[in-house]
This record gives C-alpha cells, structure tokens and sequence, in this order.
C-alpha cells in the first residue's frame, strides 16, 4: 500500500504584503486629497439616495396595509372638477353610505366616518369639569362619528370593552389608549369604562371600549 503525505505550505508574507497594499492606498487617498473628496461625496449621497427612495417606497406600498383585511376595504371617492382641475375627494353626501347598504349588493359592512373638532369636557367629581380643547392649525381630527359597522371594518387589539357590542347603543363611545389617558389622565382602561363625556356642551356620550391605535401608516387609525 502506497502512503501518500499532503504538505500544505502557507505564505508567511501574506498579511505583511495586505499592510502594505492598505498603506499605498492610504498614501494615494492622502496624496490626492480632492478626488478622493469628491468620490467619499458622491459614494455618500449615492447611498443616501438610495435609502432615501426604499424608504419612499417601502412607505406608499405599505400605506393602509396594516388593516386585517386590507385587501377587501375600499374607500369611495367623489371625483369633482374645479378651476379646470379634476380631483378626487374623500367627501361624500350623507345619504351615500345608507343608500350602498340597502341597495348595493356585495358588502359585507359599510360605514360613514365624519370627524369633528370640538372641545370636550370630562366630568370629575367634586371638581370642575375638565376641558380638552379642540384642534387648532394643522392638528388632525381627534373626533370621529361612526356606526356600528365601523368596528366590522377595522379590527384594533382592545384593552377593555367588547368590539361586537361597543357602537350598538346611541351615545356610546370607544377611546384609543392614548386620547383616554389624556382625558382621564389617571386609571387603568376597566376604570374608563362607564365614564362619560360632553362634546359641544350638550352631546353627552358614555366610554364603551378602549383599544390600541393601529399603525401611523394610513388614513385611518
């Protein structure tokens, strides 16, 4: 039987010869000091472009897709020409949404939002009711008017109240986390429950339910 050896043979002169080769391109970047400014410049904006745009991207592609059935809500539009323009509106008439419900077939809920700005005031025992202004500026709506089909729409992750029942009853009304801490500013979502509000100084309405705000990235939250 013939034994046959294997000798491996390293170069012991490798990592002096990648020193050196770093050190020379060193010396180079050094030496021509404006190109090497302005290639580090363009690299650097390439990049940024770059992110820039996936972020842009990412952002339009992903804008409402966070709904649980993203794929099966669809939002009308009013298409209004003005001033030689044609645009498209997310303003309709009130009749639109009652009129889809009981003549169109094919949906499997349809809800009419209508955002408001008032102030409310949040009753406390044994002190002044507590005013929280309305928006002002470029402040979103923090009030939203809806019926009971909105919930079957749009799914939240609930801390108290129950999402079939929440909207069934008049002057009920569903807070996310953080607009009931700041109206309630103390307590847990159980003890929010029951408590009331005054929009407007006459509409008076009771807590049903309190639920985490969905994503920043759409139109509705």
């Amino acid at each position: 039987m013939e034994i046959r050896s294997l000798c491996i043979i390293t170069d012991s002169k490798q990592p002096l010869m990648i020193k050196k080769q770093l050190l020379f391109a060193l010396r180079r970047l050094v030496r021509h000091r404006l190109t090497t400014g302005i290639n580090v410049l363009g690299l650097t904006f390439g990049i940024l472009s770059c992110v820039v745009i996936y972020l842009y991207v990412a952002f339009e592609f992903n804008y409402d897709k966070f709904h649980a059935d993203a794929d099966r809500i669809y939002r009308v539009l009013a298409s209004r020409r003005a001033h030689g323009r044609q645009g498209n509106e997310a303003w309709m008439a009130s009749p639109v949404g009652p009129a889809l419900r009981q003549e169109a077939a094919g949906f499997s809920a349809v809800t009419t939002l209508f955002t408001e700005d008032s102030r409310v005031l949040v009753p406390v025992a044994g002190q002044p009711d507590r005013v929280i202004p309305g928006v002002s500026g470029d402040e979103l709506y923090h009030i939203v008017f809806a019926d009971s089909d909105y919930l079957k729409l749009f799914h939240y992750q609930w801390l108290a109240g129950n999402p079939a029942t929440a909207l069934q009853k008049p002057f009920s009304v569903v807070l996310t986390e953080s607009e009931a801490k700041r109206y309630f500013q103390h307590g847990a979502p159980e003890d929010w429950m029951g408590r009331s509000l005054v929009y407007e100084d006459s509409l008076t309405v009771s807590v049903t339910g309190t639920f985490i705000r969905l994503g920043w990235r759409g139109g509705i939250r």
